[in-house]
């Protein structure tokens, strides 16, 4: 039986140990809602990427190790002139392990500032809320991701 192998008990580890790494909830001991996670996600991204990393899922990340994700993200925000100024959470539909946020984003780019929206879909594994897929909106249209 594949359960019996030492190396499925190490290889099951090391996912978990992936997808949680890092987690402020495991920290503290505690499992975060999701609202305490979409907070902590707009308080401390994009300025705060070793923090952001910590609450996002391997796919949000598109599969990149969290280091990897981090490089990505610091080229990104020097080449791009969005900004974020305000976020605001607006709405937040919920269901079973999955939560869906709606974001009204504040941004000044090269062409003033505007507003854009974003949908964060945030999901639970093994009890710990991640942020696990993110869809923007960039005209005035409100679509329902």
């Amino acid at each position: 039986m594949f359960w019996r192998s030492p190396n499925f008990f190490l290889k099951t580890g090391w996912w978990i140990g992936v997808l949680l790494w890092g987690s402020p909830a495991l920290a503290e001991g505690l499992s975060a809602t999701p609202e305490e996670v979409m907070r902590l996600w707009l308080q401390t991204y994009p300025d705060h990427l070793e923090v952001a990393v910590t609450l996002t899922t391997p796919r949000m990340r598109q599969f990149l190790t969290p280091s990897q994700w981090i490089a990505v993200e610091e080229r990104r925000r020097k080449r791009t002139a969005v900004r974020h100024i305000h976020r605001i959470i607006v709405a937040e539909r919920s269901s079973g392990d999955r939560s869906v946020f709606t974001v009204l984003a504040h941004i000044s780019t090269e062409q003033g500032e505007d507003q854009r929206w974003e949908y964060y879909t945030v999901r639970s594994f093994c009890t710990t809320w991640l942020i696990d897929r993110l869809h923007i909106a960039h005209d005035d249209s409100t679509p329902n991701p």
